[in-house]
């Protein structure tokens, strides 16, 4: 936290897993993309449930589409700093399934009207 006040000319910098809007402090979006066989996406979707239950993570939309072969399975979710921990672990796990060929997660903008095509 020292560092990045240093860098950051001595001002404070907000935690790594909120989004800033306006003043009003909110839960990071994060988007995880998962490509999979098409067979085992049912799975993959009742395993992040399991795995997110009980957390301070929050799925906001999911998703699947065919890519080709396989199919991709997306999931929009909400995470404090708290359940960054949660949301890793998701990501590590799905990435041990039998049928996942990749697994990737990036933060996304705060979904508006305006942007909404980040969450797609």
């Amino acid at each position: 936290m020292l560092r990045n006040r240093i860098l950051n000319g001595g001002r404070p910098v907000p935690p790594l897993a909120m989004h800033t809007a306006n003043g009003v402090t909110s839960p990071a979006h994060y988007r995880v993309l998962v490509l999979a066989r098409p067979d085992d996406v049912a799975h993959l979707s009742v395993l992040a449930q399991a795995l997110l239950r009980d957390t301070a993570v929050t799925v906001v939309h999911s998703a699947v589409a065919p890519a080709r072969n396989l199919a991709r399975f997306t999931l929009v979710v909400t995470s404090t700093i708290s359940g960054r921990a949660a949301l890793s672990r998701l990501v590590g796990q799905l990435g041990l399934e039998h049928g996942v060929r990749s697994v990737q997660w990036e933060s996304v903008p705060c979904p508006t009207q305006d942007n909404a095509y980040h969450c797609q």
